[in-house]
């Protein structure tokens, strides 16, 4: 494995941050996209002889109440990766869980594109500025903060956009939720 390890480590020190670049206007976020994460990572697959391949090895589907009461699937797939060098043959391989909602057919899409970010992003510590655990507006960097004053909302959540006070807590958040993540995560104990 030591040849490939290299060249992962080689992959790892020419990409050090990928720029968000896209917004989720429905849940008022900004993200970097699966085009920009493969993007940079493509020319120093290449260059370095490191194929990345991923299959689906176990696929489940659940009903799922939206916040705003429309009914989605969620789409959660078990995946299994691998990082080969062409030279050696040697492979890394590892797992990998994906959700995904959605109200049509693209669940388990987004499933895949999920658990494909994160692999790459978390296999090579590339930082996007991304936390899926963030959910409080001080957390957000300055540059990423809205001028716009907090909107209360209440439960039937009139609003997705522009960030929020928890009507239990108190606390600003910009999640997509009503609640804060913490509040929300205690409710569901």
């Amino acid at each position: 494995m030591k040849n490939l390890y290299a060249k992962l480590h080689a992959i790892m020190s020419e990409v050090d941050y990928i720029q968000k670049d896209k917004t989720n206007t429905h849940h008022n976020y900004r993200y970097a996209s699966e085009k920009a994460i493969k993007e940079k990572l493509h020319s120093a697959f290449v260059s370095h002889g490191v194929l990345f391949f991923l299959s689906v090895t176990d696929v489940s589907n659940e009903s799922v109440t939206t916040s705003n009461g429309n009914t989605e699937a969620r789409t959660t797939a078990k995946m299994q990766y691998s990082f080969t060098d062409i030279e050696s043959g040697e492979q890394f391989v590892g797992y990998f869980y994906g959700s995904g909602n959605d109200a049509g057919d693209k669940g388990l899409y987004k499933a895949i594109t999920g658990a494909i970010k994160y692999i790459l992003t978390s296999t090579f510590i590339i930082p996007t500025g991304d936390d899926p655990e963030e959910d409080d507006d001080d957390c957000n960097s300055a540059s990423e903060r809205t001028a716009e004053k907090p909107v209360k909302v209440t439960y039937d959540e009139s609003s997705e956009t522009g960030s929020k006070v928890c009507p239990k807590c108190g606390k600003t958040h910009r999640g997509k939720y009503p609640k804060c993540l913490a509040c929300w995560q205690a409710d569901k104990k």
